[in-house]
C-alpha cells in the first residue's frame, strides 16, 4: 500500500497528456482503492476491482513515463541553449 501511495503522490506531480490525463487516471485509482479498502464485498468483485487498479496503475506509469521522456528532451534543449 505505500507503494501505491508514493505512485498516486508521484502522479500529482505531472500534467494531463492527450487522451487520458493523469488525474483522471489517478482519480480512478483511488477510488477503486477506497472502495477495496471500505466496502464489504464479494471476493469476485475484490478481483475485478484489483485488476482494474492494475490497468490503470500501468497506463499512470506510461504516462509518467511520456512525462519523463518530454522532460528530458526539454531539459536537453535547455541546457543547449545554456551552452551557446
Amino acid at each position: 500500500m505505500e507503494t501505491l501511495q508514493v505512485l498516486l503522490r508521484m502522479c500529482s506531480l505531472a500534467k494531463k497528456t492527450e487522451k487520458k490525463t493523469i488525474k483522471v487516471l489517478l482519480e480512478s485509482l483511488e477510488s477503486l482503492v477506497e472502495e477495496v479498502d471500505t466496502i464489504d464485498s464479494s471476493l469476485e468483485d475484490t478481483l475485478s476491482k484489483y485488476e482494474k487498479t492494475i490497468a490503470i496503475s500501468k497506463e499512470l506509469l506510461q504516462l509518467l513515463d511520456k512525462q519523463k521522456d518530454t522532460y528530458a528532451v526539454l531539459k536537453q534543449q535547455h541546457d543547449a541553449l545554456l551552452n551557446s
